[in-house]
């Protein structure tokens, strides 16, 4: 049973000759919007935005989910050929675009458009036939009516298309009887008027013609102040001279290739050209964008679609700016064809590119016409090909940023990637929704493969007779990086296709683009490519400039620059024509660099930090100069995954020592940001690389660092186990200083594994260390283990407190302070010092916020958020609760020694809040792995529990724990 859906008047559906009932304005629009996408997915979202604009009411998913399920059962029940089905994260509207009157609309427009007359006239009456009145009807919404309008610019261009056709079938009776209501109605379009001369003229009535073509030039001299345009006026000049033979004005040049078969997203560029062909002044658009990323196809979609703004032609040529063996198109060659397509005699057609400029110029004066210009290599190709007046519009699609042609007042649209969903859409089109349901995660791999490049999709689907997982494979495991994406086609092979813009460029730009594929991370700074490239900073940014300029980077940045994916593949390729020594020679040199200052970067930010001798020579390219704390952090956040990607680099290249050396300055980084999982990534790769016999030093930095990463993510045997190694490392190289900072750091770990005793003993042991080697920052550091342990056991603390305190003040250093400061609040509290508490929390808040330290302040915050609710100030203690658990959001969970969650439990029940405080105290036992903070957990959800069996279980549990500590129970 066939199914129609009408959208030309209404949206309506029918199945057999019986409607289908819609239901409201909205579920119209619902379905209204997958009949226009038919065939395509529509995300959620998607569906949201084009269905209620800016104004969607609460709960819009759940809405829609219901208009959805309703559409579906009204459908089902009328049997219909028809489903709204849910496919890869959104719905598709499966039916033949055939049964939905605006593809079936189109559809015979494209065909009538290729026809011989007499077929071509039936095929546009049939089209024009299924207009039954405005498209949607009343239904409204910033989308739907921007569709409304574009397709009623359809209806208009096809039904002067159809006249044009009557017109050279003779049929001017009919035309006489019918135009000069369509002219009262659209008084200013020179198009139809000059068909209403025409026919006029040619039914024997040229005075007539004449008089139309007078009251056009009237109309337009009083509303816009302008003369008809020049082809008007020579068709006018023509019927004054009753030339026995007179061209129809619709007789104008049509160059334009097909248009795409399909154009999955773009509604913001194809947006952008018609706000530009809209404006005034000069209007000439750039579209532009990386090889493969579909700007032609943007450009010539636009461009049917507004075939109406466009009536006296449209001229196109591809210039082959980018093109395998072909050189460019001269703007003489390509002047030359305008001119013939323009009704130029051949033999009248100038020598001279510039006298054929001029006589282009003089033809299109005062026309409107559309000038493409596809494929443009640079400026000076496309200047001569420019109309001179603002009636006509070009679009030149480039690959080259063509800056000479914005200096002049061009507009750009940029073509950028297309993101997941759309590389899901156009994958589906080719493939099919059955195919892609069927091998769901090779689609994932595919999509993620492809990087959002339209041309690699294609290509991707051009060779699905193989199984998706098979070509995934292929992607992934082939020795030569862009191999797979080779059809045996010049244009659709994707190395190729870089390779026009790449073989475009000077020798030093494709000599630092060889390398920029050696680069490890997403992107790069323009001195890490100075070093990487060993050019001065000054040659290598003017080297990156030109590949800007040729699309194969793209600045992300002050000096910082980025290739899409697959170029950087292709730089990968390219980077295998150099030797094995050259490309290990510019690695280490860009390791050395990156070392060099990584190492400056965490100096600026903690100056106090217990140094490494560097082993790892001077950087050729100088290193940033980092006058302050901010400036070395920002570095860091910067650089980060380039950083860690060149650590991974570096060993793979043979240069483990240099590695741990710039995975030690990251260390400290790691630490304030809570990196975990990157620390204890790049110092196993370290290890693995250095090898059980290598550097001593190496391997006892990297040991020592690793166990503090163990600490962090709450494997203490493993922290145990690793600071073992660093102090047999240490005492076989006799470096005392190296084993007393062991010694302080097993004493830190004491502490959270319970075992006190110990951790006072290691940690005096440390003070002692330290003092012997004048290392105040050590010093300080032991001093505060023993004031938070003694805190603990109920001993006195505070003196070691102020100690760490003083020691940290004498050096400046403000991380050693933050943290001091943070312990000696949380005994001044515990003491009933609630104002120096007060006073010493906030100065530790306001250290951490300096030092981007968020771990800490999310700790601090919430043990101030404890003293405010014990001080009755509740709205402080709820607002510093807020942000502890929005650093604690941020950064992922607390450290797993933190005792963020109790403290945070613990006020919330002071502020009478108990639902939420056992929220809390569940946090920190799922989180917690220190002893001391499992107990607090246990006894405060023994305080916020009703039932009485649960209270005693965890007061058990608190006690044993306490006990087992040597702790009194709070």
């Amino acid at each position: 049973m066939g199914a129609l859906i009408r959208l030309f008047g209404g949206v309506e559906a029918d199945v057999g000759d019986k409607p289908v009932e819609l239901g409201h304005r909205r579920q119209r629009a619902v379905i209204a919007v997958l009949a226009v996408e038919v065939g395509r997915v529509v995300t959620a979202d998607q569906l949201i935005d084009r269905v209620w604009g800016d104004s969607p009411p609460l709960r819009a998913r759940d809405t829609l989910y219901g208009y959805l399920s309703r559409l579906r059962r009204a459908l089902t029940a009328a049997a219909a050929e028809v489903e709204v089905v849910s496919r890869a994260g959104g719905y598709v509207l499966e039916l033949d675009p055939d049964d939905v009157d605006l593809h079936r609309f189109r559809d015979l427009v494209g065909r009538a458009r290729t026809a011989a007359d007499a077929q071509a006239s039936t095929l546009y009456d049939e089209a024009l036939t299924l207009w039954q009145g405005e498209m949607f009807g009343t239904l409204t919404s910033p989308w739907l009516d921007a569709v409304r309008t574009a397709t009623a610019a359809e209806r208009v261009a096809a039904e002067r298309d159809r006249t044009d056709v009557a017109l050279r079938l003779g049929r001017t009776s009919s035309l006489v009887a019918v135009l000069p209501a369509l002219v009262a109605a659209h008084p200013l379009d020179e198009r139809l008027v000059g068909q209403y001369m025409l026919a006029l003229y040619l039914s024997g009535r040229p005075a007539e013609a004449l008089r139309q073509y007078q009251l056009l030039r009237e109309r337009l001299s009083e509303e816009l102040g302008v003369d008809p345009g020049e082809a008007l006026r020579e068709l006018y000049q023509r019927v004054l001279r009753e030339e026995p033979a007179v061209a129809a004005p619709g007789e104008q040049p049509r160059q334009l290739p097909a248009p795409p078969p399909f154009l999955v997203g773009r509604h913001d560029e194809l947006a952008h050209l018609t706000k530009i062909s809209s404006a005034g002044g000069t209007r000439v658009c750039v579209v532009g964008g990386v090889g493969g990323v579909g700007k032609t196809w943007l450009a010539l979609h636009w461009a049917h679609q507004n075939l109406a703004e466009f009536p006296d032609g449209q001229l196109y040529v591809n210039l082959h700016g980018h093109a395998p063996a072909t050189e460019p198109v001269p703007a003489a060659r390509a002047l030359g064809g305008f001119l013939l397509a323009l009704g130029v005699d051949p033999g009248s057609v100038p020598v001279d590119e510039a006298a054929r400029a001029a006589l282009f110029r003089s033809r299109v004066a005062g026309r409107r016409v559309l000038v493409v210009l596809d494929n443009a290599r640079d400026t000076a190709q496309v200047e001569p090909l420019f109309p001179g007046t603002p009636e006509c519009m070009v679009l030149v699609t480039s690959r080259s940023r063509l800056a000479g042609l914005r200096v002049g007042g061009a507009r750009s649209v940029e073509v950028l990637p297309l993101g997941e969903e759309g590389s899901r859409e156009v994958l589906a089109w080719h493939l099919g929704a059955d195919r892609m349901a069927a091998e769901p995660r090779a689609v994932a791999g595919l999509v993620e493969r492809c990087a959002g490049l339209p041309l690699a999709l294609g290509i991707v689907a051009a060779r699905s007779d193989l199984p998706l997982e098979s070509l995934l494979r292929e992607l992934r495991d082939t020795a030569s990086p862009l191999s797979a994406w080779d059809t045996g086609e010049l244009s659709a092979n994707l190395a190729e296709v870089f390779s026009w813009s790449y073989d475009a460029v000077p020798d030093v730009a494709r000599s630092v683009f060889r390398l920029l594929g050696l680069a490890p991370g997403p992107d790069i700074d323009v001195h890490a490519a100075a070093a990487l490239t060993d050019l001065p900073v000054g040659a290598a940014r003017a080297a990156l400039r030109v590949l800007e300029n040729a699309r194969l980077v793209e600045r992300c940045g002050p000096d910082r620059y980025r290739s899409h994916d697959l170029l950087r593949l292709f730089a990968a390729d390219r980077a295998l024509q150099l030797s094995v020594v050259e490309r290990s020679a510019a690695l280490a040199r860009l390791v050395t660099w990156s070392t060099r200052a990584a190492h400056a970067a965490v100096d600026a930010v903690d100056p106090h930090r217990r140094r490494i001798p560097l082993t790892v020579g001077e950087a050729r390219v100088a290193v940033p100069a980092f006058t302050t704390a901010d400036d070395g952090m920002a570095w860091l956040v910067r650089e980060h995954r380039v950083l860690v990607d060149t650590v991974a680099s570096a060993c793979e290249a043979g240069h483990a020592v240099a590695a741990s050396e710039l995975a030690q300055a990251l260390g400290r980084y790691f630490l304030l940001h809570n990196h975990h999982q990157d620390w204890l990534w790049t110092h196993h790769l370290v290890l693995e690389h250095l090898g059980r016999d290598g550097d001593p030093l190496a391997l006892a930095e990297t040991h020592q660092d690793l166990a503090i990463a163990h600490i962090l993510t709450g494997d203490h045997d493993g922290a145990a186990a690793e600071f073992e190694r660093a102090l047999q490392l240490r005492r076989r190289l006799g470096d005392r200083r190296g084993e007393v900072a062991v010694l302080g750091n097993l004493g830190s770990l004491d502490v959270i594994r319970g075992r006190y005793r110990d951790a006072i003993r290691h940690s005096e042991s440390a003070a002692a260390g330290y003092a012997d080697i004048t290392d105040r920052r050590g010093q300080a550091n032991a001093h505060n283990t023993l004031a938070i342990v003694r805190s603990r056991l109920g001993l006195p603390a505070e003196a070691d407190a102020r100690m760490a305190l003083v020691l940290f003040q004498e050096i400046d250093d403000h991380i050693g302070m933050a943290n001091s400061e943070s312990t000696l609040a949380s005994i001044c509290r515990r003491n009933g010092d609630r104002d120096e508490a007060k006073a010493r929390f906030e100065e530790a808040i306001r250290l951490c916020g300096l030092l981007g330290y968020r771990a800490r302040e999310s700790d601090c915050r919430a043990e101030f958020a404890l003293l405010c609710a014990e001080s009755g100030r509740d709205a402080e203690a709820r607002a510093h609760a807020a942000e502890a658990l929005a650093f604690i959001t941020e950064l992922g969970a607390p450290a797993s020694d933190s005792g963020a969650y109790n403290d945070l439990g613990e006020a919330f029940l002071r502020l009478g809040e108990v639902e939420t405080a056992a929220v809390r105290f569940r946090q920190s036992l799922d989180t917690a792995t220190d002893p001391y903070q499992r107990a607090r957990a246990h006894r405060g959800l023994a305080m916020s529990s009703t039932d009485s069996s649960e209270t005693a279980h965890h007061l058990e549990l608190a006690d044993t724990l306490f006990a087992r500590l040597g702790i009194s129970p709070p």
